[in-house]
């Protein structure tokens, strides 16, 4: 999946590697803006409001971007430190710039890439926070931090409500590591045409994990297009981010979480 659990990591090796990946990052030179933070920044700020509609406008200005499993490379902003390349993204991190630029809409003043930086580091670390352990790691983590989302899954026909000790795998073995478990209560809507029907545009959707320890395996938008539910997703089979059919995609018949600014 994305970079914040690497589902399919090697065991062991995954905390040394985001550390190492991490320490790589933060030691990159600062530069300037690449011109498509720029004009995403710009784009963002000339949505009319922040909402639905402005989540799935950014979205569709981002198709065909390619894909890049833990996408953090990059400038980074001087004043946060925080990485900001649009030249790649995985699922996460496509919801993370998502999440932010729809932050600034409204906002004609906030069109620059150092308002975007700020708004991506509140949406990425718990408080705003750069580092590595305050990243917002599992989807279900906006629930009650960064952009605190709200879990539409209970209004769903069917739903049914688990609880999920997040970063908790088999015995004391973490997805994680040096970040803490938490229990999170979600809605686990199942696949089917009732839950088509009621998925909106900008409905931002989590495709079901079945592994303990993890909440979801995959991440995208919801775009409604002539009558068909489309899944606005960085896809690692297509490397580019696109819209598909989202009842086609692999992980629908195990069901999603679905979350709504």
């Amino acid at each position: 999946m994305t970079h914040l659990i690497r589902l399919n990591t090697q065991g062991r090796r995954l905390s040394a590697l985001c550390w190492i990946g991490w320490l790589l990052v933060l030691a990159l030179p600062l530069r300037a803006a690449e011109p498509k933070v720029e004009a995403f920044a710009a784009r963002a700020a000339a949505c009319p409001a922040p909402g639905p509609d402005c989540l799935v406008e950014l979205g569709r200005s981002l198709l065909g971007t390619p894909y890049l499993k833990g996408a953090l490379a990059g400038p980074r902003d001087p004043a946060t430190g925080l990485t900001l390349s649009l030249a790649k993204v995985d699922c996460m991190v496509l919801l993370e710039w998502l999440l932010a630029g729809n932050s600034l809409a409204g906002r004609p003043a906030a069109g620059r890439a150092d308002s975007l930086a700020q708004a991506l580091a509140r949406v990425r670390f718990r408080d705003g926070l750069v580092h590595w352990k305050q990243r917002h790691h599992f989807f279900s983590d906006w629930l009650d931090s960064g952009p605190r989302l709200t879990d539409a899954g209970a209004g769903f026909s069917g739903a049914r409500q688990r609880s999920v000790e997040l970063n908790r795998r088999e015995g004391q073995r973490r997805w994680v590591k040096g970040v803490p478990v938490r229990s999170q209560e979600v809605w686990w809507v199942p696949p089917g045409t009732s839950t088509l029907d009621s998925l909106r545009d900008g409905d931002l959707v989590g495709l079901w994990a079945a592994k303990p320890g993890l909440d979801v395996t995959h991440v995208g938008i919801i775009v409604r297009e002539g009558g068909r539910v489309l899944l606005l997703n960085a896809s690692s089979r297509a490397m580019k981010v696109r819209l598909e059919p989202l009842a086609e995609h692999p992980a629908w018949k195990k069901g999603l979480l679905v979350f709504r600014r």
